[in-house]
């Protein structure tokens, strides 16, 4: 009886521990196939504004069950890769935290203001504890992948019927961005914004490209799918990493690349000199510059504190930061209606000062680092061409983060959950 007893005992957290894993797994696919259309769905069927929290939420779920694990096992063995991306966590959290206090700012703000900075970047070490088959990882990848190039279709299609005059609503566009931009519509397809549907068409691109080292009509098809969405930070970003995952492979075109580059340089000086981003005062972007520049200037090391300029938390929260440096009444407004400056390093700097900023660079290099050597020492070459693609990443994110917001997040946690998934996943040594 004792015998039967223990097997018991031995076999029931075995068989629980499978239907959690494929619960987890199952939880995981919707939330990822889910991502792109949560904002399309929070508008067409007119939900509350937490239903956007979805994702916050299963993070923090994520994070407590990642902890619960810890304590009751004692001891996780954690990749050094995923090590040194929760200590670069971490050094972000404690600079906040230090800029919290030293600023005696409200509890609730500045721990949802320093959990707007990691919650994202958290998945990775949670996902990396878990040792997933390349089998299921790949067909999670192709699923993935053909969503991308399904929003491309639909992309292509609005676009038709724009220039046709039809409603492009019909199609779920956005009626807010049917304008032109360099000669054709900003496409959003089925995302809450052309710069978002452009970020995750970038992603799957770059890990199409990357994994199949060649184009062909599906990274052709994503490549659409950026220059359709006419986000102009998004372009760059392509640039950039495109040509980084070229120098991987052939030192030899970094030739090319510094011509190119100075010869657009050159070319861009009349656009960028005309462009009201730059010139204008009356432009909400540049506003917000000049006041974090103020700002920075008043508090140089640990800025303001997280969630007090910019990334509300509570829409009746108002932060006396805005009062005090006389921000412009409708600017007010934009805030309140979008919850950013729509320009996170200025954003950061002035909660955070130069001590946060420098953590949130040192996290990126840390994720750079990490992809790389994991990348070449990598066997598997669906595992090595993956990891390759996400060591442009953080490229990606330094530009985009110029003039966007960092929670995009159907790109960003996608990245986050795929990056993690990869790095614990088993290398087995087989050509594709």
């Amino acid at each position: 009886m004792k015998i039967r007893k223990d097997k018991e005992e031995i076999l029931f957290p075995i068989i629980l521990q499978s239907i959690l894993q494929k619960l987890g797994w199952g939880i995981v696919i919707l939330l990822l196939f889910f991502l792109p259309f949560q904002s399309l769905v929070q508008k067409w069927l007119n939900l509350p504004y937490q239903f956007l929290w979805v994702d916050e939420l299963l993070v923090v779920i994520a994070f407590i069950l990642f902890s619960f694990n810890l304590s009751y096992y004692g001891k996780i063995k954690i990749k050094k890769g995923a090590s040194a991306i929760s200590l670069s966590l971490f050094f972000i959290m404690v600079i906040a935290i230090v800029s919290a206090l030293y600023n005696e700012n409200p509890f609730i703000v500045s721990s949802g203001g320093i959990f707007n900075y990691v919650k994202n970047f958290l998945v990775i070490p949670i996902f990396c504890l878990f040792i997933i088959p390349k089998k299921e990882l790949v067909n999670l990848y192709k699923i993935l992948h053909r969503l991308a190039l399904f929003l491309c279709i639909i992309a292509i299609l609005q676009e038709i019927t724009f220039f046709w005059g039809g409603p492009v609503e019909k199609l779920g566009a956005s009626t807010n961005f049917v304008y032109l931009r360099f000669g054709f519509m900003r496409i959003p397809s089925l995302m809450e914004h052309p710069n978002v549907f452009g970020l995750y068409s970038l992603l799957f691109f770059l890990l199409d490209f990357s994994l199949c080292r060649r184009l062909r009509w599906q990274n052709l098809l994503l490549l659409s799918g950026i220059i359709l969405s006419g986000s102009r930070v998004t372009w760059a970003a392509l640039y950039f990493a495109f040509f980084y995952l070229l120098i991987q492979r052939n030192k030899k075109i970094i030739k090319v690349f510094v011509l190119v580059t100075i010869i657009i340089a050159f070319a861009l000086i009349p656009y960028l000199r005309a462009a009201k981003e730059l010139s204008s005062e009356a432009y909400f972007r540049r506003y917000a510059i000049l006041k974090s520049v103020e700002i920075l200037e008043d508090y140089p090391f640990l800025g303001v504190g997280p969630g007090m300029y910019g990334g509300w938390i509570t829409p009746n929260f108002a932060s006396p930061v805005f009062q005090k440096y006389q921000f412009d009444p409708q600017w007010i407004e934009e805030i309140e209606q979008h919850r950013t400056l729509d320009c996170f390093w200025f954003q950061h700097t002035a909660e955070t000062g130069l001590l946060g900023a420098l953590s949130f660079i040192i996290l990126l290099i840390v994720l750079w680092r990490v992809t790389r050597k994991e990348a070449l020492l990598a066997k598997d070459s669906f595992r090595k061409g993956i990891l390759s693609a996400f060591s442009v990443i953080p490229i990606v994110i330094i530009i985009y983060l110029f003039a966007n917001v960092l929670n995009v997040t159907p790109f960003l946690l996608t990245y986050n959950i795929l990056f993690g998934m990869t790095l614990g996943m088993k290398d087995e040594d087989i050509v594709n």
